[in-house]
């Protein structure tokens, strides 16, 4: 989250999101379902300033290169038309997701 800039607005974390990994049905048919011993040979979604899907490989010991970055982005709706059109992997929030 981003702290406002104007004066008179607060901003509190209010809860956890939970994120989960999502790829369409047409991108596992082309590369095949995700395991973490193939981690290489997949295309990944993320964003910018807070590169949840990086961050947390990272924090489990596994090392995605820059090249397997197919979008980077900011705006929430376009890692997620990305994923629906298949373009790679994404950490979604489940809300959204499975809705």
């Amino acid at each position: 989250h981003s702290q406002p800039e104007q004066q008179d607005l607060i901003c509190r974390r209010l809860a956890p999101l939970p994120f989960a990994l999502y790829a369409s049905t047409d991108y596992v048919h082309a590369r095949g379902m995700p395991v973490l011993a193939e981690l290489d040979r997949h295309r990944y979604i993320d964003a910018v300033s807070e590169p949840v899907f990086i961050r947390n490989a990272a924090r489990m010991g596994y090392s995605l290169a820059r090249e397997q970055f197919v979008l980077r982005s900011d705006a929430f709706a376009g890692r997620l038309q990305a994923t629906l059109a298949g373009w790679g992997i994404a950490a979604l929030p489940m809300h959204v997701a499975e809705a």
